[in-house]
């Protein structure tokens, strides 16, 4: 009897004729070194069904095709799984960054919108230039609240994915402080929430991409090359040292969002349009003395 004859039905996959080989190999095998003959074989059951994979050929057949059937179906309810954490964390954190905290310290202090001081950023550095350091630190501490309840709530939402939900919840963060729906998506510039976001994701790396920030702010004279440059580092720390390739993406991500952000600031250094930052002016000359 040869092995082909008892096969039930053809495997329809790879995985299925890749396990019918084996069993054809396993009983060729048994062929060989079997201590009864073919004629003993055929005429008498044998006692171990490890030994005749001929009796056990269409029930094997069965436990692998539904194996393979439970198998796509709980990749199938992974990957649904993945993609509701990635779009209900990012809606969470875009919906807690579209508060934007420097427009209620503007109506506050000055009783009109955050867009209509100074340079109409609803950022830190403009509130404070025009109303003060105490308004710019109330403005700094409630961007940086909104990006750590973003970043609890996904996380508590998703405990077995909780870092990734949070980088998510992180960029969402910083898109709906950039883009908040209520005001025609014209918000601020993210600095906050992203530098928020990447150290609640890492703390060393986080803070060491921030102090890069600084170093190149104070170095080069302009507020938005720091701004950039945090992004920058944290890219390539996340690409060097550990992190996924979603989170490459996400850094990639809020790098792209900081450079649109600063676009005209950026271009405007070449024009000399854009002013050089006070606080570098102010430790350049320090260190100058």
């Amino acid at each position: 009897m040869s092995p082909a004859s008892y096969q039930t039905a053809p495997p329809r996959n790879v995985w299925m004729r890749l396990s019918a080989i084996y069993k054809d190999t396993h009983y060729l095998r048994f062929c060989q070194t079997a201590r009864h003959n073919r004629e003993a074989l055929s005429t008498s059951p044998c006692t171990q069904p490890q030994c005749c994979p001929r009796k056990n050929y269409a029930k094997s057949y069965s436990q692998h095709y539904a194996k393979a059937t439970s198998i796509s179906q709980s990749n199938n309810l992974r990957e649904d799984f993945s993609m509701t954490m990635r779009i209900t964390s990012l809606l969470i954190g875009y919906v807690l960054g579209c508060f934007l905290t420097a427009d209620v310290v503007s109506y506050t202090f000055a009783h009109k919108s955050a867009f209509d001081v100074g340079v109409g950023n609803p950022g830190m550095a403009n509130i404070g230039h025009e109303l003060g350091k105490k308004a710019a630190l109330l403005v700094l501490a409630g961007d940086i609240a909104k990006t750590i309840a973003g970043w609890l709530i996904a996380r508590a939402l998703y405990p077995d994915v909780a870092l990734l939900a949070g980088m998510w919840a992180g960029l969402g963060a910083t898109l709906g402080h950039n883009y908040p729906i209520w005001h025609r998506f014209c918000g601020g510039k993210g600095v906050t929430t992203t530098c928020s976001a990447i150290i609640l994701a890492s703390p060393l790396l986080g803070i060491g991409s921030c102090l890069f920030g600084l170093l190149a702010a104070i170095l080069s004279g302009y507020l938005c090359v720091g701004a950039v440059a945090i992004c920058v580092c944290w890219l390539a720390l996340v690409a060097t040292i550990h992190m996924s390739a979603e989170f490459f993406l996400i850094a990639l991500a809020l790098l792209i969002l900081m450079v649109i952000a600063h676009g005209s600031t950026l271009r405007g250094i070449s024009s000399g349009s854009t002013a050089r930052a006070g606080i570098s002016t102010k430790i350049r000359g320090i260190l100058h003395r």
